[in-house]
């Protein structure tokens, strides 16, 4: 569980980042996602690309879904900086306009510009159970 946002690029550049907000209009949240080290602020592509995923947490926290949408809003980006980007991790699940014939191989062309993906299965499979050890 985490706080969804989406990635705006333009050529290969990230020029903003929001959060799902309402459905309809979102929190402007650029200044932040420059900050998360599992985002990419250039991709080796073309044109206008939209990137949707989620922002979770890489370490075992009692409520992911609060310290993820929390730190976003976090009003000082020194202080989100300082203590919260570093435990961020975005895991793509969705891009526009579609690259490929399938969602498999959207994945792995995310995959290609070093973005974490929901096909990347151990690496999320480690984040779940750092969540959820018993």
């Amino acid at each position: 569980d985490g706080a969804a946002i989406s990635l705006k690029y333009e050529d290969g550049i990230l020029v903003q980042g929001c959060t799902r907000g309402d459905g309809v209009e979102g929190e402007d949240i650029t200044d932040k996602v420059y900050l998360i080290p599992s985002i990419p602020n250039v991709i080796e592509d073309t044109g206008l690309r939209q990137v949707k995923g989620e922002i979770v947490v890489d370490k075992k926290t009692e409520n992911a879904r609060n310290f993820a949408s929390g730190a976003l809003h976090t009003k000082s980006n020194k202080e989100f900086a300082a203590e919260k980007a570093e435990h961020l991790v975005f895991v793509a699940y969705g891009m526009e306009p579609f690259v490929n014939d399938t969602y498999e191989k959207d994945m792995l062309f995310l995959t290609d510009f070093s973005f974490l993906t929901v096909l990347d299965t151990e690496k999320c499979k480690d984040f779940r159970d750092s969540f959820y050890t018993k």
